[in-house]
Protein backbone atom coordinates (compact mmCIF):
# COMPACT_ATOMS: atom_id res chain seq x y z
CA UNK A 1 0.00 0.00 0.00
CA UNK A 2 1.03 3.67 -0.95
CA UNK A 3 -0.84 6.77 -0.29
CA UNK A 4 0.08 9.74 -2.66
CA UNK A 5 -1.24 13.38 -2.31
CA UNK A 6 -4.81 14.07 -4.52
CA UNK A 7 -4.57 15.91 -7.65
CA UNK A 8 -6.94 18.18 -9.50
CA UNK A 9 -6.48 15.15 -12.16
CA UNK A 10 -7.81 12.79 -9.60
CA UNK A 11 -11.33 14.49 -9.74
CA UNK A 12 -13.44 12.20 -11.18
CA UNK A 13 -12.12 9.16 -9.56
CA UNK A 14 -13.24 10.83 -5.96
CA UNK A 15 -16.42 12.19 -7.31
CA UNK A 16 -17.22 8.33 -8.65
CA UNK A 17 -16.25 6.88 -5.74
CA UNK A 18 -18.46 9.93 -3.69
CA UNK A 19 -20.86 8.96 -5.50
CA UNK A 20 -21.34 5.52 -5.05
CA UNK A 21 -24.51 4.56 -3.43
CA UNK A 22 -22.73 2.56 -0.47
CA UNK A 23 -20.67 5.64 0.59
CA UNK A 24 -23.02 7.88 0.15
CA UNK A 25 -25.01 5.64 2.65
CA UNK A 26 -22.43 5.78 5.60
CA UNK A 27 -21.16 9.69 4.95
CA UNK A 28 -22.57 12.81 6.51
CA UNK A 29 -24.09 13.97 3.69
CA UNK A 30 -25.68 11.72 2.12
CA UNK A 31 -27.00 13.96 -1.65
CA UNK A 32 -25.41 13.15 -4.27
CA UNK A 33 -22.42 15.86 -5.58
CA UNK A 34 -22.42 17.42 -8.47
CA UNK A 35 -19.94 17.58 -10.62
CA UNK A 36 -18.94 21.79 -10.47
CA UNK A 37 -19.72 21.68 -6.46
CA UNK A 38 -17.41 18.38 -6.46
CA UNK A 39 -14.37 20.28 -8.53
CA UNK A 40 -15.20 23.58 -6.47
CA UNK A 41 -14.67 21.25 -3.45
CA UNK A 42 -11.45 19.95 -4.44
CA UNK A 43 -9.90 22.63 -5.29
CA UNK A 44 -10.75 24.28 -1.79
CA UNK A 45 -9.76 21.11 -0.21
CA UNK A 46 -5.99 21.10 -2.13
CA UNK A 47 -5.44 24.54 -1.25
CA UNK A 48 -6.68 24.25 2.71
CA UNK A 49 -3.49 24.33 5.24
CA UNK A 50 -5.56 22.17 7.28
CA UNK A 51 -6.82 19.41 5.57
CA UNK A 52 -4.90 16.90 3.87
CA UNK A 53 -6.10 14.42 1.22
CA UNK A 54 -4.38 11.15 -0.22
CA UNK A 55 -5.42 8.43 -2.81
CA UNK A 56 -4.47 5.16 -1.56
CA UNK A 57 -2.45 2.78 -4.18
CA UNK A 58 -1.82 -0.90 -4.71
CA UNK A 59 0.47 -1.92 -7.02
CA UNK A 60 -0.31 1.63 -8.83
CA UNK A 61 -4.25 1.49 -8.77
CA UNK A 62 -5.98 3.66 -6.83
CA UNK A 63 -8.24 1.48 -3.71
CA UNK A 64 -8.93 4.69 -1.67
CA UNK A 65 -8.54 7.75 -0.53
CA UNK A 66 -7.95 9.13 3.19
CA UNK A 67 -8.20 12.75 4.17
CA UNK A 68 -7.00 14.43 7.52
CA UNK A 69 -8.43 17.43 9.24
CA UNK A 70 -7.40 19.73 11.32
CA UNK A 71 -9.32 23.52 13.18
CA UNK A 72 -6.86 24.86 15.53
CA UNK A 73 -9.21 27.37 16.36
CA UNK A 74 -11.71 24.74 17.47
CA UNK A 75 -9.51 22.43 18.96
CA UNK A 76 -5.77 22.41 18.31
CA UNK A 77 -5.08 18.89 20.21
CA UNK A 78 -7.51 16.92 17.52
CA UNK A 79 -7.92 15.49 14.03
CA UNK A 80 -10.66 14.05 12.05
CA UNK A 81 -9.83 11.20 10.10
CA UNK A 82 -12.19 10.26 6.48
CA UNK A 83 -11.67 7.19 4.26
CA UNK A 84 -13.52 5.81 1.21
CA UNK A 85 -12.78 2.53 -0.13
CA UNK A 86 -13.18 2.16 -3.71
CA UNK A 87 -16.12 -0.08 -4.51
CA UNK A 88 -14.30 -2.93 -6.47
CA UNK A 89 -12.21 -3.61 -3.86
CA UNK A 90 -14.55 -3.66 -0.60
CA UNK A 91 -14.54 -6.30 1.45
CA UNK A 92 -10.97 -7.41 1.03
CA UNK A 93 -9.59 -5.13 4.54
CA UNK A 94 -8.38 -2.19 2.47
CA UNK A 95 -10.28 -0.11 4.31
CA UNK A 96 -7.88 -0.79 7.50
CA UNK A 97 -4.57 -0.67 5.39
CA UNK A 98 -5.59 2.54 4.29
CA UNK A 99 -6.32 4.00 7.27
CA UNK A 100 -2.81 2.32 8.93
CA UNK A 101 -0.84 3.25 6.05
CA UNK A 102 -1.92 7.23 6.41
CA UNK A 103 -1.48 7.65 9.96
CA UNK A 104 1.96 6.12 9.74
Amino acid sequence: MKIRLAELTDARLLLDWRNDPETRGQSVNTDEVAWADHWAWLERALENPYRSLWIAEQDLVPVGTVRFDFDPAEDPERWELSWTVAPEVRGRGVGALIVETAVQ
